[in-house]
């Protein structure tokens, strides 16, 4: 039977324009084809970068076992400074405990100096007072004069230890050693910086010409003490009684008066430096001073 009939070769005809048109390379793709080419061309380059790759490995050519070999040589070499490095650190840590042992001895060493500094003076002066009963002599003997030089020679080695310089000053002035009106020992030029004396009943010393700059006299009692042409740079009066205490010629650059008791402004325009001292702002405006003090007012730098 012969099928190709007029209907058959009709349809042939109609099919072949869109045959063409399947099987032309210039016809523009679908989605769907455009990402599956792309999709082949990814796996195309992958898959020869990982050759490439292979093959420098030295899976082929064996490259990757030099480099292994070239850093098993290095591994000797990186050690051997990790080493040296830790040895380093080792070493400053090691120094670092010496140097702080060191500096404990030191100040244990410095402590027990002090310590006999101090009770050698005890005793000598106490000898001189008691048993000899040698200060009670005539004003300007030899007896005075060697108990001023040995509290001199005592507080000078008691250098930045405020608190045995403290105490010194506190045992000359409960001993009626220091009063006013029976000096016995002067401390005119003595070394009494940084002594603590915070709390201490001072009335009535005298303590003229002495040097007390960063001195501790909070809350002491230093009413009709004679504090004249003494050195109080920075000394911390902040809530002493200063009742009729003399303080005629006295430095009080940067000294603290804060809270200061009894305290008058005649006294103060008598010292030197007043205007560089630390007050409350009610007796700064009685001095006629700003309300607060400039950092150049105050001795500061």
């Amino acid at each position: 039977m012969d099928n190709n009939t007029p209907q058959t070769e009709e349809k042939k005809k109609s099919l072949l324009p869109k045959l063409k048109r399947d099987l032309n390379p210039n016809k523009p793709k679908s989605f769907k084809s455009q990402y599956l080419s792309l999709l082949t061309s990814e796996v195309d380059f992958s898959s020869s970068y990982l050759l490439k790759y292979w093959q420098w490995a030295g899976f082929s050519e064996k490259k990757l076992w030099d480099y292994l070999g070239l850093i098993l040589i290095l591994i000797p070499l990186l050690i051997n400074i990790l080493s040296s490095y830790l040895n380093n650190i080792s070493s400053e840590i090691q120094q670092i405990k010496v140097d702080s042992q060191n500096a404990k001895e030191q100040a244990i060493s410095k402590n027990r100096y002090h310590q006999e500094i101090l009770s050698k003076y005890f005793q000598e002066i106490t000898q001189l007072v008691l048993e000899k009963d040698q200060l009670k002599s005539k004003q300007g003997s030899v007896s005075w004069t060697v108990a001023r030089f040995k509290t001199l020679s005592a507080l000078e080695g008691l250098e930045l230890d405020r608190k045995r310089r403290g105490l010194l000053l506190r045992f000359l002035v409960e001993s009626n050693l220091v009063t006013c009106g029976q000096v016995v020992i002067r401390l005119d030029d003595a070394k009494l910086n940084s002594a603590d004396l915070s709390g201490a009943d001072l009335s009535r010393v005298n303590l003229s010409r002495a040097s007390l700059s960063f001195a501790y006299f909070k809350a002491t009692n230093l009413s009709h003490a004679n504090l004249n042409k003494a050195n109080l740079e920075f000394t911390n009066l902040s809530g002493a009684n200063l009742n009729s205490t003399d303080l005629d010629g006295a430095n009080l650059q940067g000294a603290n008066l804060e809270g200061a008791r009894s305290l008058t402004v005649t006294q103060i325009k008598a010292a030197k430096n007043w205007e560089k001292a630390h007050y409350s702002p009610d007796f700064r405006q009685q001095l006629g001073l700003p309300a607060k003090s400039s950092k150049a007012d105050e001795g500061e730098v």
